[in-house]
């Protein structure tokens, strides 16, 4: 049977020099150990040992390669299926860690970007409506007095009011029936000052849909008056906040879908502003107006 001592005996009979050879053949040979997957040694680590040693984060896309595990420092505590994003410009829009910061530093710039413009379509389409409400024909719009019923400042805070007039008047519908429109309207300070409660006030009405009216001379005053400059500077400052952060983010990650993102939320907010903004704020106008028949022999404006 064989034996170390056998071996030891057998090896002694032949000269140093061979048996030094053989020893260094036999430590080529015999597998060398793995080391131990620390924070230190984060290469060395298999796809599930990456993903349960601290300090060590699996940064594969999609097929697991040593050199895909990164070392994150003593800080992070990885979690088993949870990718850290870690950028690399030089990677540009190959990994998906680069793809997805991109496009969030793009949509988050978008919405700083878009508000500029979404505010400025809605200050236009609110003017257009205006005008097509003073210059549009008999069929469409129609004209008559109402009743100041009553006037009123209400305050939001302690440098924020609106001025309110509270006004019914009469309108003909297409059947020839009387109706009675009352609500409250929110005008200028300026149209504030030149009525007080019981004068006539002039409003237009959409004909056959009563409950969508201006005051005329609140109106006229709208359409001449554009956005405060501080609104503006405001809007200007955010736009290129939004603006750096989208083309700042194509040197971090060096993926241009960054830019792409930036276009879309912009488009986005604008489209909002020029189709839905005026939209929703005559809807809202809508629920502080009620329309009632009018009883026989009542009149409160002149047709």
């Amino acid at each position: 049977m064989l034996s170390c001592a056998n071996v030891a005996t057998a090896m002694a009979r032949f000269p140093l020099n061979f048996r030094l050879l053989v020893l260094c053949l036999a430590a080529c040979t015999i597998p060398q150990a793995r080391a131990a997957c620390t924070n230190m040694t984060c290469s060395q680590c298999t796809e599930t040992e990456c993903s349960r040693t601290s300090g060590c984060r699996d940064d594969s896309a999609k097929d697991y390669d040593a050199r895909s595990c990164l070392a994150c420092g003593d800080g992070c505590s990885p979690v088993e299926g949870e990718t850290m994003l870690v950028l690399d410009p030089e990677q540009g829009c190959s990994t998906q860690a680069n793809v997805i910061a991109a496009l969030l530093l793009g949509a988050f710039g978008g919405i700083f970007a878009g508000v500029l413009p979404c505010c400025m379509l809605c200050n236009r389409t609110r003017s257009n409506r205006l005008k097509h409400m003073l210059s549009a024909p008999p069929g469409e719009v129609k004209r008559t007095h109402a009743v100041l019923k009553r006037k009123f400042i209400t305050t939001s805070g302690e440098n924020s009011s609106a001025c309110l007039f509270d006004v019914e008047f009469q309108a003909l519908r297409q059947d020839g029936k009387l109706y009675i429109v009352s609500g409250s309207m929110t005008v200028m300070s300026l149209v504030y000052d030149m009525y007080q409660e019981g004068a006539q006030v002039e409003v237009a009405y959409v004909y056959n849909q009563e409950s969508e009216f201006v005051i005329v001379e609140d109106a006229k005053c709208l359409i001449n008056t554009g956005l405060p400059k501080i609104l503006v500077c405001a809007l200007c400052t955010f736009a290129m906040i939004g603006i750096a952060c989208g083309l700042g983010s194509i040197a971090a990650t060096g993926c241009f879908l960054s830019i792409l993102s930036l276009a879309f939320v912009v488009g986005l907010v604008s489209a909002w502003g020029h189709f839905l903004c005026v939209k929703v704020q005559r809807c809202l106008a809508k629920t502080s107006v009620t329309v009632s028949p009018a009883a026989a022999g009542q009149v409160y404006g002149a047709q």
